[in-house]
């Protein structure tokens, strides 16, 4: 519902102008509109090793989990409903300081599997193992970190019902075919953040994601 019209701010999109007191007052009026009561946010990251790159602390799987962690803790702190998701794991996470906490505790004890997939790893998803962690609509807005190579060959949280956004890892240059298929990648969908530098990662994804925010 709007709630009033303020001044136009830097990133506000052009969806919200309110044409008619902005011809008035010669100036840019923007509707502000009311929040909701609660924010809901599922955040998804490919924890299969074989969808990353890299090695230790700069690889792509380590990346997601600290990309992922960023995405919750901004929303945790606005006392928004969030949860985390990877693997067969789905973590709600509780409010306050104490769920904060828990999650911490909980992701840095996780461990990905290091070794070639058999039929009783934990980590291995078959197509139909995976219809019982696909997410029905529950209005949460799904943010999933993945590779270029996830959007081809990845199979966690692969079935989303309502809005999400991707936030992709470049693993290899774009004109290269992948070592999984030998063919090009898929395209990521327009509205994606893409990330190709690597050593300038979480200054890109910082730029990149306030961009996203803004786009109405």
């Amino acid at each position: 519902d709007v709630t009033g019209t303020r001044l136009f701010r830097a990133g506000d999109s052009l969806r919200r102008v309110h044409w008619a007191q902005t011809a008035r007052l010669g100036r840019m009026i923007v509707c502000e509109r009311q929040a909701p009561a609660q924010a809901s946010l599922r955040v998804v990251f490919d924890s299969d090793p074989k969808l990353h790159s890299g090695s230790g602390s700069n690889s792509t799987l380590e990346w997601s989990i600290r990309l992922a962690a960023s995405v919750l803790a901004a929303y945790h702190r606005e006392h928004a409903s969030v949860e985390c998701c990877f693997g067969h794991h789905t973590w709600a996470i509780a409010s306050g300081p104490a769920g904060w906490e828990k999650f911490l505790d909980q992701i840095a004890r996780w461990q990905p599997c290091a070794h070639h997939h058999t039929a009783g790893c934990e980590h291995e998803h078959t197509r139909h193992q995976c219809r019982r962690i696909h997410h029905h609509h529950c209005g949460a807005f799904q943010v999933t970190i993945t590779t270029d190579l996830g959007l081809s060959h990845r199979t966690e949280h692969r079935l989303v019902h309502g809005d999400q956004r991707f936030i992709i890892l470049q693993t290899t240059p774009d004109e290269q075919s992948c070592d999984v298929c030998g063919q090009e990648h898929s395209p990521p969908p327009r509205s994606a953040i893409v990330l190709k530098r690597r050593e300038h990662l979480a200054e890109d994804f910082r730029h990149k994601w306030r961009l996203a925010c803004h786009a109405g």
